[in-house]
């Protein structure tokens, strides 16, 4: 019968075994040694990462915006005056360094959602002169428009205040996401990664409505999901 892994350890598992036939690692005390037991173990869940990038009212669109690489207690890198959190990013570490190890991907779907104060003129101007990329390492694995990864959130309903009626931001519904399947992607630990917006004629870099309500812009505010399998430590 295996030994346990502590030399000369005693108590009620001292030569036991795991179902796998594994020696049960005890400490010398005779204790289950829990770190050992669980050695390379990962939690496999279903998971979305999110970024919310945001722009304030008033700004001219710059040519190009770089997703994914700011983390929760950073500054926004492109507005600079806010200090992001998990209400913005659940971003472990920056795209552009990778996951830290055992954290990967599976990527499923891409989706994009305006935050329903965004204003219709301001979302639709962003979307009609704009495109993005995707890749892993230097290939690119998914570009186009933004419509035609939809995020499947969203909000709906109506009300009873003058000028709202019914409204509809996103279609609510995760079955309208276009999941990759079996063409999903691998995002490997530490394997670089981006998600980029690109604006590429100055004459698409258009200015967003000036501050204030009802009558003027909020701003844009644009979230990013990227949903699929993750890889997470145990400990």
């Amino acid at each position: 019968m295996p030994m346990s892994n502590a030399p000369g350890a005693t108590g009620p598992y001292a030569g036991k075994t795991t179902g796998a036939g594994q020696a049960i690692p005890l400490t010398n005390a005779g204790a289950v040694d829990i770190n050992a037991l669980i050695k390379g173990m990962v939690s496999r869940d279903v998971w979305t990462y999110y970024y919310t990038l945001n722009i304030t009212a008033g700004t001219t669109v710059a040519s190009n915006y770089s997703l994914f690489n700011a983390v929760a207690g950073q500054i926004d890198p492109y507005n600079t005056g806010v200090t992001l959190s998990k209400v913005q990013t659940n971003m472990p570490s920056q795209a552009q360094q990778g996951f830290a190890a055992p954290r990967d991907l599976v990527l499923d779907s891409v989706g994009y959602s305006f935050s329903s104060n965004t204003r219709l003129s301001d979302q639709n101007n962003f979307i009609i002169n704009s495109y993005f990329e995707l890749k892993i390492l230097d290939k690119i694995f998914f570009e186009g428009p933004l419509t035609l990864h939809p995020s499947g959130t969203g909000l709906m309903g109506f009300s009873d205040i003058t000028g709202e009626g019914v409204w509809q931001n996103g279609e609510v519904s995760v079955h309208n996401r276009k999941r990759f399947g079996d063409f999903a992607k691998y995002i490997a630990p530490l394997m670089q990664f981006s998600v980029i917006i690109y604006f590429p004629q100055t004459a698409n870099q258009f200015t967003l409505l000036a501050a204030g309500s009802p009558t003027f812009g909020n701003g844009i505010s644009l979230r990013v999901d990227l949903n699929g399998l993750t890889d997470r430590p145990v400990q």
